[in-house]
This record gives structure tokens, sequence and C-alpha cells, in this order.
């Protein structure tokens, strides 16, 4: 597959799927634009903490999505094979998330069966 323009929904404020890498709204992001990753939780940690580590983590990880040149970079492989494209590496927190919220038992089922199965396995 080959694109000779990158993926308009890259690098466009669109692109992001929960809180954008802004100072005052992304917990992390400091006001000269950067953006760190939060202290790990404590297992007493309260609501709000658990939900700026989950909105810090899930912005974090955009941002590296967002450091990808066009939609080919989703899906090509590696040129030695031992891991799967990074159109992976992008579904797969989603479903860890989904799979840990029905074993908990706040959700009954997931979502997408088909992609929470293509997304739940690594290879590490």
């Amino acid at each position: 597959m080959s694109h000779g323009s990158p993926c308009p929904v890259i690098n466009s404020s669109s692109f992001w799927t929960g809180k954008p890498p802004v100072y005052g709204v992304c917990p992390g992001v400091e006001s000269n634009g950067s953006i760190k990753s939060l202290p790990q939780v404590k297992t007493n940690a309260s609501r709000k903490e658990l939900l700026d580590y989950f909105d810090n983590t899930w912005t974090l990880t955009e941002v590296l999505f967002d450091g990808l040149v066009n939609e080919e970079a989703y899906y090509c492989r590696p040129y030695h094979k031992l891991r799967h494209p990074m159109i992976f590496y992008y579904g797969h927190p989603a479903v860890l998330y989904i799979n840990k919220l029905r074993v908990a038992g706040f959700i009954e089922r997931g979502i997408n069966p088909e992609l929470e199965q293509l997304f739940e396995t690594g290879v590490d």
C-alpha cells in the first residue's frame, strides 16, 4: 500500500480521541506544551487521580502516534517481521481497557468482539 499524501486525520485537532495535549486540559501537559508521564497511582488513589492518570497515559499514546507521517506508517510491517504493524499498537491499549473493565464486572460485554480478538494479544 502506498500513499502519496499524509492521512488527513494525522496532526490535526480531530486526531485526539481523548483529551488533546493542551496545557490546562490534559494532566501532565506543561505550560511550554511538553507532556510528561504522571507518577504511577497508588492503590488508594482517588477517582480524580485515576482519571487524570488515564487521561495522561491515553494522550501520551496518541502523541506517539501523532508522530507517524502518513497512513502507510500504520500498516507497514517492520522489516524484521517480529512485531505487528503500528496499527496494532494503536488498538491494543483500548482493547486491554475493555477486557479489564469486563473482567472487573464494570461492563457486561465488549464493544466489537472481532476487533477485540485481533488487538488483544501482542508478541511480547
